[in-house]
């Protein structure tokens, strides 16, 4: 999936792949709304992130202090079991397990959901929870991360027993760890924060730039990867 701009600057939206939930490619003048493309409507409130623009495509800039992305969605409703998640990010600074997208609840016992960001050494984490003990896993890629750089990042869940970080549309990192997510009611979709209910608050806000967020629930080939890379990499000044 990739935006296209006909004569007059304006967008054109291709169809996003079957299997997508959402589908985030920015519009400007979209003010404290960000619009989903997919076919369920899952469209975003915006709470402090400004949008900007490089000349090419919109996107989102968070402050990492009161920023964040609410999408009025909860993923236990489409009995997800696999998912991918994509998007492409900068850091302002490297300030350690920043949220890029979560649809996760802690309750001050139990972690339910998953959580996509950079982790406590700078790298890409999948952080999956299973919720009753507080149980979790993590998938870390290889790649240290340097700050006011754009990466794209995909971060899948192939199945039970495959874990996978993909940067810059190569393989980072691969798990095999046997492990099921368990979402409960309260795990709130966001971009830029997670959700913590035993607090009714908003942690681990992002400070630095987001775009081109997609959601589905379909597992995505090294090849596929590699090519939306390759599609989408003009957009954002990547050689």
């Amino acid at each position: 999936v990739i935006m296209k701009r006909k004569a007059d600057n304006s967008l054109i939206f291709s169809p996003p792949p079957l299997g997508t939930v959402l589908w985030l490619p920015g519009l400007p003048g979209a003010g404290t709304k960000i619009y989903d493309r997919s076919p369920y409507g899952n469209h975003g409130t915006i709470t402090g992130a400004t949008w900007k623009f490089n000349g090419r495509i919109w996107y989102l800039d968070y402050d990492g202090t009161d920023d964040w992305v609410l999408i009025g969605t909860n993923l236990a409703a489409f009995n997800i079991t696999v998912f991918h998640y994509h998007c492409w990010f900068k850091l302002d600074v490297l300030e350690t397990n920043k949220t890029l997208f979560s649809s996760y609840d802690y309750d001050g016992v139990n972690e339910y959901g998953f959580i996509c960001w950079p982790s406590n050494v700078n790298k890409l984490m999948l952080r999956l929870s299973a919720g009753v003990g507080g149980n979790f896993t993590t998938c870390v890629g290889d790649t240290t991360l340097i700050a006011d750089k754009w990466y794209c990042a995909d971060f899948v869940n192939a199945s039970a027993t495959s874990h996978l970080l993909y940067l810059n549309g190569a393989l980072d990192k691969s798990e095999t760890t046997n492990f099921t997510v368990t979402f409960n009611a309260l795990c709130k979709v966001l971009l830029g924060a997670s959700h913590e209910s035993s607090g009714d608050a908003y942690v681990n806000k992002l400070n630095g730039q987001q775009a081109l967020e997609s959601f589905e629930n379909v597992v995505p080939t090294a090849t596929q990867v590699a090519k939306k890379f390759a599609e989408e990499k003009s957009l954002l000044g990547v050689v």
